[in-house]
């Protein structure tokens, strides 16, 4: 019986005199569970569309709630999400020509639209209060919550402004690739706060 006592001692002192794992990394890659996102953020995006960015950060960032966008955003993050977009738009007429430019501004569109995060389900996220650089933003919002008030109208009338903006700029599948931005079922307002809609925790950034 004491030697098993000095064994598991040993034990515990080894466990606890171990590196620790940092799972720091692991929660701050959660958001947004739904993933609607992944359609549209692709390495294309990154890596082609969005370049030469200066102090723009990842476009994972524009999808966050409000405080977390902000501390990336000088405080407005509201706006980084449509911001991001219009850089995108912006350089790809500058340095882009053909299928590239239009594959880029047709991506910019539909990361445009994406659902925000919110704190709560049925939580509306904050609209830009700046209009758009690019005239193929004007008519762009984010999807909302589906839990939120007016839905599911408030989709609905994103999807058909993403559909008619690809459209307008020469892309063929534009009913389905404005599907691809479409959000997650709602979640129970007040008591849920939406991860059983959620795909998954998975990296992002």
């Amino acid at each position: 019986m004491y030697t098993s006592v000095l064994y598991l001692a040993a034990a515990i002192v080894a466990i606890n005199a171990a590196p620790q794992p940092n799972y720091s990394r692991l929660f701050k890659r959660q958001v947004p569970q739904e993933h609607s996102h992944d359609k549209t953020i692709t390495n294309d995006f990154r890596d082609k569309c969005f370049v030469e960015r200066g102090t723009l950060p990842d476009p994972i960032f524009g999808l966050l709630g409000d405080k977390a966008a902000n501390e990336k955003h000088n405080g407005d993050g509201k706006c980084l999400q449509q911001d991001i977009a219009d850089f995108v738009i912006t350089n790809a007429k500058a340095k882009m020509t053909g299928e590239e430019q239009t594959n880029c501004i047709a991506l910019a569109i539909m990361y445009r639209s994406l659902e925000r995060n919110t704190n709560t389900v049925g939580q509306k996220s904050t609209i830009c209060d700046r209009a758009p650089k690019n005239p193929e933003l004007a008519t762009i919002t984010q999807h909302q919550d589906p839990a939120a008030e007016g839905q599911p109208k408030i989709n609905q009338d994103v999807e058909l402004a993403v559909a008619a903006a690809l459209a307008k700029i020469g892309v063929k599948d534009f009913v389905d690739k404005a599907k691809l931005t479409a959000t997650f079922p709602p979640g129970k307002q007040a008591t849920d706060r939406g991860p059983k809609n959620s795909q998954g925790i998975k990296e992002v950034i």
